[in-house]
């Protein structure tokens, strides 16, 4: 038997569905095979509710890095590891805002972790504040061996010639606001290096090469900041050609949804088992796809080809856009 709350849940998805399809492009889902017809969706066992169809911008302050080392590194490499931060969670769901409020937020957080207070009670301008943390820093130079040279030349002829490396490590924190309790953390590294410097003794290399430590390392885990904040929508409709399907889901650019953008597909399940008492859910990954290229503004469309993981996804499910790391030869060819 259907209750209250869920019969509400349907009218308050139908209106929602209704309003982002008058933002959504015109264009209908097409396939090169045939045309994608109307499939029932069954209702999940687990359904949101009309504050949870409400699909915004995650607001994030990012706070000043904190520099462990307390050390020469000054204001400028904390500077680069925050531009860093921001320029991946640009790339997301979310609004970076605000940067005035660094400082104060800084220093209440310290006191919050030091003395367990009761949370940021300053103006309430965002939902999650970031911080960068740098844990070490490590500066080699070397002389370069130049052995191609010494084939041609004699010893005394060849020009001196310097190695330098640069190796940085740190952490990335997210906290909730107001109560500045901490959500999730991470480590990062990134290495640079320049090879063949005419001297051994120069502040601008040192300096550029921090900076594209900095980058390199927010960068390779950057995708899971990303994930934190990643755009996600739950699923309304479904459409099928009887070789793919294809989901509309209450996400769209407004979110930071991409087309071409990795999806996944997760229906809430009620938690099994003796302790799982007071309503607890699990997520049960069910199906994987793609954004397909008709975005509007507040929705878009999951091409899904596995048609078996296709009919266990059901109205109420959730999909969520999926941020891979960089790869391999991404790293290779700096």
């Amino acid at each position: 038997m259907k209750t209250n709350a869920n019969r509400s849940f349907l009218a308050a998805l139908l209106i929602a569905t209704t309003l982002a399809a008058g933002c959504a492009t015109n264009e209908e889902p097409q396939s090169d095979n045939s045309v994608f017809r109307d499939v029932a969706l069954k209702e999940g066992d687990v359904l949101p509710g009309k504050d949870q169809l409400k699909q915004e911008r995650a607001k994030i302050v990012v706070l000043e890095t904190e520099d462990r080392l307390a050390s020469e590194n000054g204001r400028q490499l904390g500077e680069a590891f925050a531009i860093a931060i921001e320029k991946e969670l640009n790339e997301t769901a979310s609004e970076v805002v605000d940067r005035t409020l660094s400082h104060r937020l800084s220093n209440e957080l310290k006191l919050a972790e030091l003395n367990g207070t009761d949370g940021y009670k300053g103006p309430q301008v965002a939902q999650y504040a970031i911080r960068g943390q740098i844990g070490s820093v490590e500066y080699t130079v070397t002389k370069s061996a130049q052995l191609m040279s010494r084939i041609f030349k004699s010893k005394d002829e060849i020009p001196a010639r310097y190695d330098h490396k640069v190796n940085v490590e740190g952490a990335i924190r997210i906290y909730e606001l107001p109560s500045l309790r901490l959500l999730a953390a991470f480590n990062v590294k990134g290495s640079a290096s320049e090879d063949g410097a005419e001297t051994g003794d120069n502040k601008a290399t040192r300096a550029a090469l921090l900076k594209t430590a900095v980058n390199y390392a927010i960068s390779d885990q950057g995708h899971e900041l990303k994930n934190f904040f990643a755009p996600r929508g739950y699923v309304v409709e479904r459409r099928s050609n009887g070789e793919q399907s294809m989901f509309k889901v209450l996400m769209g650019q407004e979110q930071g949804a991409k087309p071409g953008d990795y999806v996944m597909i997760y229906s809430p399940r009620p938690k099994a088992g003796a302790f799982a008492a007071g309503g607890q859910t699990e997520e049960v990954l069910v199906a994987e796809g793609t954004l397909a290229d008709n975005i509007g503004d507040t929705v878009s469309w999951v091409v899904v080809d596995d048609m078996d993981a296709s009919g266990k996804v059901r109205l109420g499910d959730y999909a969520k856009v999926r941020y891979e790391g960089n790869s391999i030869f991404t790293k290779i060819l700096r």
